[in-house]
């Protein structure tokens, strides 16, 4: 109401303990904190800035390596991305549900059901392609994998995204 000049606090979060930061994510009006080392802290806080409350997101079965980086929430579950190939899931809690590779993914997106996540010479979607998989990789217009990293994605509207890479790389996609 005053443009800007003041600033409110919508409310406080702790795990009640230190922990170093990786990084946060805010999506649906939630924040989402992820700490360096998530596989001793599984619980990952979330703070709904429209209610002003915490909340806690569960994910099992992290090792080390998965750090996550990235989450996309929709109102029937969410997917979370990070290093080592990390791709989790929610289905009644967060679970790995991808294991194609290795390589980290950095970013995740969505429209409503359909979800893509990008990384390191990567592209993966839920569309379906008559595979029993859930998550497929992306390839070329001829059929090879990547060359570019990709660090983010972001859906402009239901059928049209944008994915941004290495070395000022940027696709403008549509399904």
């Amino acid at each position: 109401i005053d443009k800007g000049q003041t600033f409110v606090i919508k409310g406080e979060m702790s795990y009640g303990f230190s922990f170093e930061l990786s990084n946060a994510r805010v999506v649906d009006n939630k924040v989402v904190l992820f700490p360096e080392r998530s596989w001793e802290y599984p619980d990952e806080n979330v703070f709904n800035l429209s209610t002003n409350s915490s909340s806690f997101l569960s994910l099992g079965g992290l090792t080390y390596e998965e750090i996550p980086k990235d989450i996309y929430l929709a109102s029937d579950g969410g997917s979370i991305v990070g290093d080592y190939g990390l791709l989790m899931d929610d289905n009644l809690g967060y679970t790995r549900t991808y294991y194609g590779h290795l390589y980290p993914f950095y970013s995740i997106d969505g429209y409503e059901d359909l979800k893509i996540g990008v990384g390191e010479k990567t592209i993966v979607s839920n569309i379906a392609i008559e595979s029993e998989n859930v998550w497929n990789e992306v390839f070329d217009e001829d059929g090879n994998g990547f060359s570019h990293t990709f660090f983010k994605i972001r859906f402009i509207s239901q059928n049209s995204f944008y994915v941004s890479g290495s070395n000022g790389l940027i696709y403008k996609a549509t399904i």
